[in-house]
């Protein structure tokens, strides 16, 4: 029983820094906010430090998030919780 709990725990440890795209749904309506520097860019929005991004029934918190409002993606990355 312990082997899976040090397993569990050396994953966690080990996953400190991340990244991720989110696909978001048909229609879903999209939240990014942020307490750092936000700006928009050759058509897509950045938000940077302590970004919380809502899609759905999905939460993120993460240090950077980018919206592409022509494809509806949003890529996500650096220290995400568990």
């Amino acid at each position: 029983m312990r082997t899976p709990v040090r397993l569990f725990f050396a994953l966690i440890l080990t996953v400190g820094v991340a990244e991720g795209q989110i696909k978001t749904p048909e229609g879903a309506p999209i939240e990014i906010t942020s307490t750092g520097e936000t700006n928009y860019e050759a058509g897509l929005a950045t938000a940077r430090d302590n970004v919380a991004t809502h899609v759905g029934d999905t939460d993120t918190c993460t240090d950077f998030a980018q919206y592409n409002p022509t494809t509806k993606e949003i890529l996500t990355g650096g220290h995400v919780p568990i």
